[in-house]
């Protein structure tokens, strides 16, 4: 039905992170990935991606999500 899809979460870093406080985000070929923190300890980030329908069932499954958004940002910079 929609054109996009998005992987979103947060990651907390224990001992502190050292982003600046401010939205990041890039856009390279149909894909968008962006973080911002929220406090010192913890990171919100997410991943814009084309709705690719190969099989349905793949986007309730939590594994195949990742394995699947890993595959399509492999070639961003870490």
């Amino acid at each position: 039905m929609f054109p996009l899809c998005a992987v979103r979460g947060l990651t907390s870093y224990p001992t502190s992170h050292s982003f600046g406080h401010q939205l990041i985000r890039f856009r390279k070929d149909n894909i968008l990935v962006g973080r911002t923190p929220i406090d010192d300890n913890l990171v919100f980030w997410f991943c814009v991606l084309p709705n690719i329908r190969k099989d349905q069932k793949n986007w309730e499954d939590p594994e195949a999500i990742r394995q699947s958004t890993l595959e399509l940002v492999s070639d961003h910079p870490h």
